[in-house]
């Protein structure tokens, strides 16, 4: 299995992403994933990707309270996955009282997985991080 994508990240136990990987029946595809306190969820169903499409888009945008996916098959029109994630998961607060120890903060990155051993690349063109500003 092979994904790659972005991601919300806390530690090993509580993160989140939206990935491109391979389905079986519907080949190439976005997938979410939803790890809380170790227990991994896929909060929508995939995602098929068209065929003559060359490069795929993936947005976090993170409010005090909530973050959201969206994706784009062209950089201007962007599609909300249509879920929204709890930002306290990525927090102190919550790791505090459901794990043993914890970290400093969130990260928002990029990420890639080969679980099948083929080492295939993922290519990525660009990131980009801007601050929106909000409740502190």
């Amino acid at each position: 299995m092979q994904l790659a994508g972005m991601t919300n990240y806390y530690n090993t136990k509580n993160w989140s992403s939206i990935h491109l990987t391979h389905d079986e029946e519907k080949g190439r595809v976005i997938a979410l994933l939803d790890c809380d306190n170790g227990q991994l969820c896929e909060p929508v169903g995939i995602i098929p990707t068209p065929d003559n499409v060359s490069a795929i888009y993936l947005k976090t945008i993170v409010s005090y309270e909530t973050y959201r996916y969206s994706y784009s098959f062209d950089g201007k029109v962007w599609i909300d996955v249509g879920h929204t994630f709890d930002s306290l998961k990525l927090s102190d607060d919550y790791t505090a009282e459901t794990q043993e120890g914890f970290f400093t903060g969130a990260f928002v990155g990029m990420f890639a997985i080969d679980t099948s051993g083929t080492r295939l690349a993922a290519d990525f063109d660009f990131f980009s991080y801007e601050e929106k500003g909000g409740k502190p």
